[in-house]
């Protein structure tokens, strides 16, 4: 199975997830020790750390959002209309949903009808 894997900085990273850089860093360096990422420094700043992870990283992932995909369709079969877009409203901020995306402002034309 071949992953499309992105290359992240890791302040990104933990500006993201919402956490200290240094535990962001703790982090990438467990998942890096599993074998999941590898990071190395930015060729054009090389005071930052970039992070990209690795095939077996990325088909974990794979593993994980086809997972997610299965729950959350067993989740919406027992929701009514409503209680899915509030449901669709949540996830779209934990995914990190740009606001002023097309699929944003759906959800937000939804929401309001």
């Amino acid at each position: 199975m071949r992953v499309a894997r992105e290359r992240a900085a890791l302040c990104r990273l933990a500006a993201r997830l919402d956490v200290a850089a240094a535990f962001a860093s703790r982090m990438v360096r467990r998942l890096e020790e599993m074998g999941l990422v590898q990071r190395h420094s930015s060729e054009s700043d090389r005071r930052a750390i970039i992070v990209a992870a690795t095939q077996a990283g990325a088909e974990r992932l794979a593993a994980i959002d086809d997972d997610v995909h299965h729950h959350v369709a067993f989740l919406q079969r027992g929701l009514g209309d409503d209680e899915k877009l509030m449901a669709l409203s949540i996830f779209a901020f934990y995914v990190g949903l740009d606001p002023d995306s097309p699929i944003a402002a759906a959800i937000r034309t939804e929401a309001g009808s």
